[in-house]
């Protein structure tokens, strides 16, 4: 209720936006259907004779479900934003969706920039056991100098900190560091 810091204006707060219209409420109950009818067809999918069925004398870990879940949690949020789109209003025709999705993935460039550089990096990494030799002499430096565990977390905090410098980003700081550390 009361703003932050000293003088700050005192904003009364509404409750309007708290309750949903009945619009909301129809697109709502479409989306409830639609997932019940979702996840009923992918059980349905996983019986015997059927694609995600597990392999004869197997369980779903071995089978193709769960090889493709990430795939199948994809459509299902497309399915339901769809419908839940088509139910209120917001999305009047396909092109809308095309719409909706250049916006959101606009906002999402900079991340896509610095994972495809933070993916080479990593494949480099991976391919030419620079890491490993770099991980070898840092570990004999860190021995010779004998570094402590304080030190070691100092000279982290420093990294990480020249990183902060030129990434504001924490998600894109964080693919850039876990491939390294």
């Amino acid at each position: 209720r009361l703003g932050f810091g000293k003088n700050a204006p005192i904003v009364a707060e509404t409750t309007t936006d708290l309750y949903l219209t009945d619009t909301e409420r129809k697109g709502l109950r479409a989306v409830l259907i639609a997932a019940v009818a979702y996840v009923a067809l992918i059980v349905l999918c996983c019986m015997k004779g059927f694609p995600f069925a597990p392999p004869e004398g197997g369980s779903f870990l071995q089978g193709k479900l769960l090889k493709c879940i990430t795939a199948l949690i994809a459509l299902l949020f497309f399915t339901l934003g769809f419908v839940y789109g088509k139910v209120t209003g917001s999305i009047k025709k396909f092109a809308d969706v095309i719409a909706m999705m250049q916006k959101e993935l606009a906002s999402l460039a900079s991340f896509m920039v610095i994972c495809f550089f933070a993916a080479q990096f990593s494949y480099v990494f991976s391919n030419s056991n620079i890491g490993t030799w770099i991980a070898i002499v840092g570990s004999e430096w860190l021995i010779s100098i004998n570094a402590s565990k304080i030190l070691i977390l100092v000279i982290f905090t420093l990294v990480a900190a020249l990183i902060n410098i030129f990434i504001a980003s924490a998600a894109s700081k964080w693919a850039l560091i876990s491939s390294i550390f």
